[in-house]
């Protein structure tokens, strides 16, 4: 498979601000460093994945499951993480990128697999509200033309994006795929059991 999976982690001090009523800093860098290790552990085996991150060091115990990329300071946010690794990829030989976020505690395999093999040169999936973005794969050829807009109300702009680009985008949506975890909210719409397994890594030897 010509595929290559990009997960944007912002620095792990940074991650879940919108969670700070129900958790501190450092448990809230435990919980992300959970999902994101679900998040690999549910890959496909012949899949290559790529971290991109401004907190490398945070993440080295990913290395036997992805490659660990350094953001560059030149790429702002998280729309320019993700330029700077649909270009890693271009330069990789990778036909194609899947961006994923790292925040998806219900993913499983399947719905990995659902958007690596759609047909369609863009396929955009979109979170509960069809608001954000909480999938993505483009051709890397389009590393010099794509523009990332990534945030509330991307998933319309994703769409725009292929139009501008000359093609019809697919569209998929799962529970999967679509619950990602940012608000209280969404943690206590969590089935009890994977509250149950995120409690466990957030509490761990804390």
């Amino acid at each position: 498979m010509n595929t290559v999976v990009v997960v944007p982690v912002r620095g792990l001090r940074e991650s879940k601000m919108r969670l700070a009523p129900l958790f501190n800093q450092r448990q809230r860098a435990r919980l992300m460093q959970a999902m994101v290790h679900h998040l690999l552990t549910e890959m496909p085996r012949d899949v290559d994945v790529v971290v991109v991150t401004r907190n490398p060091d945070g993440l080295a115990e990913l290395a036997p499951l992805a490659t660990v990329l350094p953001q560059d300071e030149a790429a702002i946010g998280l729309n320019g993480a993700l330029q700077q690794a649909l270009r890693y990829a271009r330069d990789g030989g990778y036909r194609d990128l899947l961006m994923l976020p790292g925040d998806l505690p219900l993913i499983q395999h399947d719905d990995i697999e659902s958007v690596l093999l759609e047909d369609g040169q863009i396929v955009v999936v979109g979170d509960r509200d069809h608001q954000g973005t909480n999938g993505l794969r483009i051709p890397t050829d389009w590393a010099d033309s794509f523009s990332f807009s990534m945030g509330e109300g991307s998933y319309q702009r994703h769409l725009l994006e292929a139009v501008r680009h000359a093609v019809v985008p697919v569209t998929i949506y799962s529970p999967g795929l679509a619950h990602d975890l940012d608000t209280p909210d969404d943690w206590y719409a969590l089935p009890e059991t994977v509250r149950q397994r995120l409690t466990c890594a957030i509490y761990q030897e804390a």
